[in-house]
Protein backbone atom coordinates (compact mmCIF):
# COMPACT_ATOMS: atom_id res chain seq x y z
CA UNK A 1 0.00 0.00 0.00
CA UNK A 2 3.20 2.75 0.69
CA UNK A 3 4.65 1.72 -2.84
CA UNK A 4 1.43 1.98 -4.42
CA UNK A 5 0.86 5.44 -3.05
CA UNK A 6 4.28 6.82 -3.47
CA UNK A 7 4.01 5.75 -6.80
CA UNK A 8 0.58 7.41 -7.26
CA UNK A 9 2.07 10.60 -5.76
CA UNK A 10 4.58 10.74 -8.01
CA UNK A 11 2.99 10.32 -11.19
CA UNK A 12 0.61 13.10 -10.11
CA UNK A 13 2.98 14.96 -9.54
CA UNK A 14 4.72 15.09 -12.52
CA UNK A 15 1.53 15.07 -14.45
CA UNK A 16 1.57 19.02 -13.48
CA UNK A 17 4.62 20.02 -15.20
CA UNK A 18 2.52 17.63 -18.64
CA UNK A 19 -0.40 19.40 -18.16
CA UNK A 20 1.16 22.64 -18.29
CA UNK A 21 3.36 21.61 -21.39
CA UNK A 22 0.58 20.40 -23.03
CA UNK A 23 -1.55 23.40 -22.59
CA UNK A 24 1.07 26.72 -22.21
CA UNK A 25 4.14 25.46 -23.85
CA UNK A 26 7.42 25.26 -22.89
CA UNK A 27 8.34 28.52 -21.77
CA UNK A 28 5.26 28.33 -19.01
CA UNK A 29 6.25 24.69 -17.91
CA UNK A 30 10.28 26.07 -16.95
CA UNK A 31 8.67 29.18 -14.97
CA UNK A 32 6.46 26.88 -13.32
CA UNK A 33 9.29 23.84 -12.96
CA UNK A 34 11.40 26.85 -11.93
CA UNK A 35 9.44 28.22 -8.89
CA UNK A 36 8.39 25.02 -7.55
CA UNK A 37 11.81 23.49 -7.48
CA UNK A 38 12.83 27.06 -5.50
CA UNK A 39 10.02 26.32 -3.12
CA UNK A 40 10.75 22.86 -2.96
CA UNK A 41 14.61 23.05 -1.93
CA UNK A 42 14.35 24.32 1.95
CA UNK A 43 10.90 22.09 1.94
CA UNK A 44 13.08 19.30 0.80
CA UNK A 45 15.66 19.14 3.00
CA UNK A 46 13.46 20.11 6.43
CA UNK A 47 10.84 17.34 5.60
CA UNK A 48 13.80 14.74 5.33
CA UNK A 49 15.07 15.11 8.47
CA UNK A 50 11.02 14.94 9.83
CA UNK A 51 10.07 11.53 8.01
CA UNK A 52 13.32 9.94 9.01
CA UNK A 53 13.05 10.81 12.83
CA UNK A 54 9.19 11.25 13.33
CA UNK A 55 8.48 7.43 11.83
CA UNK A 56 10.25 6.15 14.15
CA UNK A 57 9.43 7.88 16.71
CA UNK A 58 5.85 7.76 16.52
CA UNK A 59 6.32 3.72 15.85
CA UNK A 60 7.76 3.18 19.03
CA UNK A 61 5.18 5.10 20.89
CA UNK A 62 2.06 3.61 18.82
CA UNK A 63 -0.15 1.97 21.59
CA UNK A 64 0.32 5.09 24.09
CA UNK A 65 -1.74 7.82 22.68
CA UNK A 66 -1.29 10.16 25.37
CA UNK A 67 3.07 10.27 24.43
CA UNK A 68 2.13 10.19 20.51
CA UNK A 69 -0.14 12.69 20.47
CA UNK A 70 2.48 15.23 22.72
CA UNK A 71 5.36 13.67 20.27
CA UNK A 72 2.92 14.62 17.24
CA UNK A 73 2.16 18.06 18.45
CA UNK A 74 5.98 18.71 19.46
CA UNK A 75 6.96 17.86 15.49
CA UNK A 76 4.44 19.86 14.51
CA UNK A 77 5.61 23.32 16.53
CA UNK A 78 9.34 22.73 16.06
CA UNK A 79 8.90 21.88 12.39
CA UNK A 80 6.77 25.28 11.63
CA UNK A 81 9.30 27.24 14.01
CA UNK A 82 11.50 26.82 10.95
CA UNK A 83 9.17 26.57 8.24
CA UNK A 84 7.05 29.44 8.53
CA UNK A 85 9.81 32.14 8.47
CA UNK A 86 11.42 30.27 5.18
CA UNK A 87 8.09 29.96 3.54
CA UNK A 88 6.98 33.27 4.38
CA UNK A 89 10.22 35.07 4.41
CA UNK A 90 10.47 32.93 0.73
CA UNK A 91 6.99 35.12 -0.24
CA UNK A 92 8.17 38.28 0.55
CA UNK A 93 11.49 37.92 -0.99
CA UNK A 94 10.11 36.69 -4.28
CA UNK A 95 11.55 38.88 -6.84
CA UNK A 96 14.96 39.42 -5.46
CA UNK A 97 15.71 36.07 -4.68
CA UNK A 98 14.69 34.40 -8.11
CA UNK A 99 16.53 37.29 -9.98
CA UNK A 100 19.56 36.95 -7.84
CA UNK A 101 20.03 33.18 -7.75
CA UNK A 102 18.91 32.57 -11.71
CA UNK A 103 18.80 35.68 -13.36
CA UNK A 104 16.62 38.19 -14.90
CA UNK A 105 15.61 35.86 -16.98
CA UNK A 106 13.77 33.83 -14.79
CA UNK A 107 11.64 37.19 -13.12
CA UNK A 108 8.20 36.04 -14.27
CA UNK A 109 8.48 32.54 -12.49
CA UNK A 110 8.44 35.14 -8.96
CA UNK A 111 4.40 35.37 -8.58
CA UNK A 112 4.12 31.79 -9.29
CA UNK A 113 6.88 30.82 -6.81
CA UNK A 114 5.15 33.39 -3.97
CA UNK A 115 1.96 31.60 -4.23
CA UNK A 116 3.40 27.73 -3.93
CA UNK A 117 4.94 29.53 -0.81
CA UNK A 118 1.82 29.14 0.69
CA UNK A 119 1.98 25.14 -0.66
CA UNK A 120 5.26 24.43 0.90
CA UNK A 121 4.00 26.12 4.63
CA UNK A 122 1.39 23.66 5.06
CA UNK A 123 3.53 20.93 3.51
CA UNK A 124 5.38 19.73 7.70
CA UNK A 125 1.93 19.85 8.81
CA UNK A 126 1.01 16.70 5.79
CA UNK A 127 4.08 14.72 6.73
CA UNK A 128 3.98 15.03 10.49
CA UNK A 129 -0.10 13.49 10.11
CA UNK A 130 0.65 11.20 7.55
CA UNK A 131 3.80 9.69 9.44
CA UNK A 132 1.03 9.39 12.23
CA UNK A 133 -1.39 7.29 10.71
CA UNK A 134 1.42 4.97 9.00
CA UNK A 135 2.62 4.45 12.08
CA UNK A 136 -0.20 2.99 13.55
CA UNK A 137 -0.51 0.66 11.02
CA UNK A 138 -3.19 1.99 8.54
CA UNK A 139 -1.64 1.49 5.62
CA UNK A 140 -4.66 0.64 3.93
CA UNK A 141 -6.11 4.25 4.74
CA UNK A 142 -3.27 5.96 3.88
CA UNK A 143 -3.63 4.22 0.57
CA UNK A 144 -7.46 5.23 -0.10
CA UNK A 145 -6.63 8.48 1.25
CA UNK A 146 -3.98 8.95 -0.98
CA UNK A 147 -6.81 8.14 -4.05
CA UNK A 148 -9.16 10.60 -2.49
CA UNK A 149 -6.97 13.73 -2.47
CA UNK A 150 -5.80 12.70 -6.07
CA UNK A 151 -8.72 12.51 -7.47
CA UNK A 152 -10.02 16.35 -5.75
CA UNK A 153 -6.32 17.44 -6.67
CA UNK A 154 -7.06 16.69 -10.77
CA UNK A 155 -10.75 18.38 -10.57
CA UNK A 156 -8.87 21.17 -9.03
CA UNK A 157 -5.86 20.87 -11.87
CA UNK A 158 -8.41 20.99 -14.39
CA UNK A 159 -10.26 24.12 -12.99
CA UNK A 160 -7.11 26.19 -12.18
CA UNK A 161 -5.78 25.31 -16.11
CA UNK A 162 -8.54 27.72 -17.34
CA UNK A 163 -6.92 30.79 -15.31
CA UNK A 164 -3.33 30.03 -16.81
CA UNK A 165 -0.01 28.86 -14.66
CA UNK A 166 -0.86 30.93 -11.93
CA UNK A 167 -4.39 29.23 -11.87
CA UNK A 168 -2.41 26.05 -11.54
CA UNK A 169 -0.57 27.35 -8.60
CA UNK A 170 -3.39 28.02 -6.52
CA UNK A 171 -5.34 25.00 -7.58
CA UNK A 172 -2.21 23.91 -5.60
CA UNK A 173 -2.77 25.82 -2.64
CA UNK A 174 -6.66 24.73 -2.23
CA UNK A 175 -5.87 20.99 -2.98
CA UNK A 176 -3.18 21.34 0.03
CA UNK A 177 -5.68 22.81 2.30
CA UNK A 178 -8.66 20.36 1.82
CA UNK A 179 -5.58 17.10 2.16
CA UNK A 180 -4.86 18.68 5.04
CA UNK A 181 -8.38 19.04 6.45
CA UNK A 182 -8.49 15.04 5.32
CA UNK A 183 -5.27 14.02 7.14
CA UNK A 184 -5.84 15.79 10.31
CA UNK A 185 -9.22 13.92 10.64
CA UNK A 186 -7.76 11.12 11.07
CA UNK A 187 -5.25 12.34 13.79
CA UNK A 188 -8.55 14.06 15.38
CA UNK A 189 -9.88 11.09 15.29
CA UNK A 190 -7.17 8.55 16.96
CA UNK A 191 -5.21 10.81 18.97
CA UNK A 192 -7.71 13.76 19.84
CA UNK A 193 -5.21 16.06 17.77
CA UNK A 194 -7.35 17.90 14.91
CA UNK A 195 -6.55 20.77 12.42
CA UNK A 196 -7.93 23.01 14.99
CA UNK A 197 -5.66 22.40 17.18
CA UNK A 198 -2.59 21.97 14.97
CA UNK A 199 -3.23 25.04 13.73
CA UNK A 200 -3.35 26.65 17.54
CA UNK A 201 0.05 25.43 17.60
CA UNK A 202 1.24 26.99 14.61
CA UNK A 203 -0.16 30.89 15.37
CA UNK A 204 3.17 31.76 17.09
CA UNK A 205 5.53 31.08 14.36
CA UNK A 206 3.37 32.31 11.86
CA UNK A 207 2.68 35.69 13.79
CA UNK A 208 6.01 36.11 14.25
CA UNK A 209 6.96 35.59 10.76
CA UNK A 210 4.14 37.85 9.42
CA UNK A 211 6.24 40.49 11.61
CA UNK A 212 9.71 39.18 10.05
CA UNK A 213 7.74 39.96 6.69
CA UNK A 214 6.28 43.40 7.65
CA UNK A 215 9.51 44.26 8.87
CA UNK A 216 11.26 43.40 5.89
CA UNK A 217 8.97 44.96 3.22
CA UNK A 218 9.15 48.75 5.51
CA UNK A 219 12.94 48.20 5.23
CA UNK A 220 12.69 47.33 1.02
CA UNK A 221 10.58 50.51 0.30
CA UNK A 222 12.72 52.64 2.70
CA UNK A 223 16.47 51.66 1.71
CA UNK A 224 15.47 51.16 -2.23
CA UNK A 225 18.13 48.51 -2.79
CA UNK A 226 18.28 46.53 -5.87
CA UNK A 227 19.81 43.07 -6.83
CA UNK A 228 22.06 41.14 -5.04
CA UNK A 229 22.40 43.42 -2.12
CA UNK A 230 18.55 43.69 -1.88
CA UNK A 231 18.45 39.86 -1.39
CA UNK A 232 21.25 39.84 1.17
CA UNK A 233 20.66 42.59 3.69
CA UNK A 234 16.95 41.83 3.14
CA UNK A 235 17.50 38.47 4.16
CA UNK A 236 19.79 39.30 7.20
CA UNK A 237 17.38 41.56 8.31
CA UNK A 238 14.21 38.79 7.86
CA UNK A 239 16.47 36.37 9.84
CA UNK A 240 17.38 38.66 12.79
CA UNK A 241 14.24 39.80 13.22
CA UNK A 242 12.64 36.40 13.55
CA UNK A 243 16.03 34.96 16.07
CA UNK A 244 15.57 37.88 18.15
CA UNK A 245 11.74 38.41 18.02
CA UNK A 246 11.40 34.55 19.13
CA UNK A 247 14.24 34.30 21.83
CA UNK A 248 13.09 37.49 23.15
CA UNK A 249 9.10 36.44 23.14
CA UNK A 250 9.98 32.67 24.66
CA UNK A 251 7.97 30.90 22.24
CA UNK A 252 7.16 27.90 23.28
CA UNK A 253 8.45 26.19 20.18
CA UNK A 254 11.29 27.69 20.73
CA UNK A 255 12.40 26.50 24.36
CA UNK A 256 11.40 23.33 22.89
CA UNK A 257 14.20 23.03 19.66
CA UNK A 258 16.80 25.18 22.35
CA UNK A 259 16.31 22.71 24.93
CA UNK A 260 16.60 19.79 22.11
CA UNK A 261 20.32 20.94 21.02
CA UNK A 262 21.40 22.48 23.71
CA UNK A 263 20.52 21.00 27.02
CA UNK A 264 21.20 22.50 30.34
CA UNK A 265 23.05 20.31 32.65
CA UNK A 266 21.51 19.60 35.90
Amino acid sequence: YMFASALMDTVFQQGYTVLIGRLFGLGDVGLYDRAQRTQQLPTKALNSILERSAFPLFAALNGDDERLRRATRLSIRSTMLATAPLMVGGAVVAEPLVVSVFGEAWRASAPIFRVLCIVGLLYPIHVVNLSVLRAQGHGRTFFRLEIIKKAIGITLLIAGSFLGVIGIAWSRVVQSVVALAINAHYTRRNLGYGLLDQLRDCVPSLLMSLFMAATVIVADHRLGLSGILEFVVLVGLGGAVYIGGTAALGLGAYREATDFFFPRSR
